[in-house]
């Protein structure tokens, strides 16, 4: 399962320098959009721009890649909950959507991008594949920061009936709060 993130270029272009200080980024979505599955997934942030060929549907580009670490989110409206992406890091090469999906069936490029009219939506577990594998094709380092990126969602918690798991989290525990301390970004520690 993929998370998929649509922002208008202008949104993303005022929150850029942000999203590279703190690397993370918070988003609301509808209670009814949370997944079934709550272990953490990819998320992937895609600029919507107009379309320069001059049609009605606009052209997007990827420009952060992220994990939801928690992705029924945190409830802040009767309806709705925040989720955050962390760690969040820039795309390792401008990616136009149109570039990936031509890779993907017709079906499958067709049903993302109309998926994408939507802030925040979650890609079905096929679908999300095919895209992730799609990414992964475009070079070694997005292969590479994809496999990063699950390594973050798929970390096994802490078991602290071992030793070695006690002293790993203790470690863990005082660098976040060395981090803490000095203001310094938190998500270079999660990966």
């Amino acid at each position: 399962m993929v998370y998929a993130i649509s922002l208008s270029s202008e949104e993303l272009d005022d929150i850029d320098w942000q999203l590279q200080l703190d690397q993370f980024m918070s988003k609301t979505m509808g209670f009814s959009l949370r997944p079934r599955d709550l272990s953490p997934q990819v998320a992937l942030v895609f600029a919507r721009a107009r379309s320069s060929a001059g049609t009605a549907h606009p052209a997007y580009h990827l420009r952060w890649l992220g994990v939801v670490k928690h992705p029924k989110g945190r409830k802040v409206g009767t309806r709705d909950a925040l989720i955050k992406v962390e760690p969040l890091w820039r795309s390792p090469a401008p990616v136009e959507l149109a570039a990936v999906t031509a890779s993907l069936s017709r079906m499958d490029a067709e049903e993302l991008t109309a998926m994408l009219f939507n802030e925040v939506v979650v890609l079905p577990d096929e679908l999300g594949e095919r895209l992730v594998a799609a990414l992964r094709e475009l070079g070694p380092r997005f292969a590479e920061l994809l496999d990063r990126l699950s390594s973050v969602a798929d970390q096994v918690p802490f078991d602290s009936s071992r030793i070695e798991d006690r002293s790993w989290q203790e470690q863990y525990d005082s660098a976040r709060l060395a981090l803490s301390i000095a203001e310094f970004p938190l998500a270079p520690l999660s990966a």
